[in-house]
């Protein structure tokens, strides 16, 4: 029986616009131009690079793994796509040649999981691929985050060591760590963060489990630690791609108490006090010497969105009312301001598209003018500069983001619109990219209706899906298997899928 694959997805801070950002806060780079080049290390099945490669049909791509089988999936992907813009290398890191410069140099899931030689020849090669004023991207498994979940670990070796073949490895660490979980005191700190691990290891798929947890490397190792590495290959920290914590108010304290001490101090402080397992760390030539960040290039020229949802059915926009809106971090923006409370409402509209700050003005003072409350609302510069710096505020604190770039997708569907031809295919495996570049699980009705959509009528999907789900071949759960016996009932269940389809971004603009 074929072991179980490791997933190969979209990797959301790995995105060109992204690491652009990056590069013109830190004063790098100027624009973001979509001709770049952009090389991934550790391709893996293509996951990353295949809806990058069709998202901007401009640039040039190639992704590069030691794994012949999983460079023939991507490549058949790739082929069935159509995108003569990716070229995919079977190639050992360890013996990677001179490579021409590229704009961004990704290495997502390779540095921790593999021997300290192949670790040194990935930062070589990383520091002769890049161009002059481009970023990179390393992710690496951290402490003290890794601490207990590494003696997980340890212990799910221990338990599959006696076994061979993959799927008994598999079934022997989950043995191990059920009765751990089942055994466990109920009234101890340590207990208490031991069952967190347990539960959220048990909770992965198999083929995740195999290389994370079961492979024969995996280096956690301290952030000040990697950054002494990255500097002997001539390499220097440029920003960091995964938040520490969901608002963003743990990195700021620490930027401001403690700007004038070490960097890599600074930020082991930060992970030690964020528990951090995992970081996804950009650099840059050493010699390019970047600048302290600021907000400044992408005020006027980004874009900014953020997926927010109104905690009210009828928003609260007069000023004095109070309006909440929960982002999809978790956390709730709230504010008693007119022109505030108009511009998230428009941008929470607008999702998955971004819209520039005058864009967004205009669009929140129309929206009031509206509802009949343009004149409760000040709109001489400052209080519009006002407006904007609150805005940033929220992009520091990583409930908002600020992008050189944004997708273009369809608002509505008209008859015959059928998802992206990538969507398509991703759908069939369960997972999609989202237009911003997010890896998104699908229930299995909800991945069967974007293969149908748009081949047939509306009625002949539903009754294909029908058809699918009274044969077995359609795992649905209580709600949705109750909706089929309703004609109404099940077209208001499909809406809903391709509503939230929309939202995704997954319908290309016309």
């Amino acid at each position: 029986m074929e072991a179980p694959r490791y997933p190969s997805h979209a990797v959301s801070f790995a995105h060109p616009a992204r690491l652009a950002a990056q590069a013109m806060q830190r004063g790098l780079r100027d624009s973001f131009d979509e001709s770049f080049h952009y090389l991934e290390l550790g391709c893996g099945a293509g996951g990353n690079l295949l809806p990058l490669a069709a998202r901007f049909p401009e640039a040039r791509f190639t992704g590069i793994d030691s794994s012949a089988d999983s460079i023939a999936v991507a490549e058949a992907a790739r082929s069935t796509l159509g995108l003569s813009n990716l070229t995919l290398i079977v190639e050992d890191i360890r013996r990677l040649e001179e490579a021409s410069p590229h704009d961004y140099v990704v290495a997502h899931g390779v540095y921790s999981w593999v021997e300290p030689a192949t670790q040194e020849a990935l930062l070589r090669s990383v520091k002769r691929a890049l161009a002059p004023r481009g970023v990179a991207l390393v992710s690496y498994n951290t402490l003290p985050g890794w601490g207990v979940r590494g003696m997980v670990r340890d212990v799910m070796r221990r338990a599959a060591a006696g076994e061979q073949a993959p799927r008994a490895k598999l079934k022997a660490a989950r043995l191990m760590l059920t009765r751990l979980l089942r055994q466990s005191a109920e009234d101890h700190p340590y207990a208490a963060l031991l069952r967190a691990e347990l539960s959220l290891v048990l909770g992965k798929r198999d083929g995740y489990l195999l290389s994370e947890y079961l492979g024969e490397h995996n280096e956690a190792l301290y952030v000040a630690d990697f950054l002494e590495r990255a500097a002997a290959a001539g390499l220097g920290f440029l920003a960091e791609g995964a938040p520490a914590t969901a608002d963003g108010l743990l990195e700021l304290g620490l930027e401001q108490d403690a700007a004038e001490r070490p960097l890599g101090e600074r930020l082991t402080e930060l992970d030690l006090l964020s528990y951090r397992q995992f970081r996804a760390t950009s650099l840059c030539h050493a010699e390019a010497r970047p600048s302290p960040l600021s907000q400044e290039p992408l005020r006027e020229r980004g874009y900014l969105s953020a997926q927010l949802t109104p905690m009210s059915r009828e928003p609260l926009l007069a000023e004095g009312e109070e309006l909440s809106f929960r982002a999809d971090t978790g956390a709730v923006l709230a504010s008693t301001s007119a022109l505030h409370k108009a511009s998230l409402w428009c941008l929470a509209r607008a999702y998955p598209e971004g819209m520039r700050a005058a864009e967004l003005v205009s669009s929140a003072l129309q929206e009031l003018r509206e509802r009949g409350l343009g004149e409760q609302v000040q709109i001489a510069p400052e209080a519009l500069e006002r407006l904007l710096d609150d805005l940033l505020e929220l992009v520091r604190r990583r409930q908002l983001e600020l992008l050189p770039w944004s997708p273009k997708v369809a608002r509505r569907l008209g008859e015959g619109s059928s998802p992206a031809a990538l969507t398509r295919l991703e759908a069939a495996g369960g997972v999609v990219t989202s237009a911003r570049h997010h890896a998104v699980e699908l229930s299995p009705l909800h991945a069967e209706l974007l293969q149908l959509v748009g081949s047939a009528p509306a009625h002949q999907v539903m009754d294909t899906l029908r058809d699918l789900a009274r044969a077995g071949e359609l795992r649905l759960g209580d709600d949705e298997r109750a909706a089929l016996e309703s004609p109404e009932a099940l077209a208001e269940l499909v809406g809903a899928q391709l509503r939230a389809s929309l939202g995704l971004g997954l319908f290309p603009a016309s």
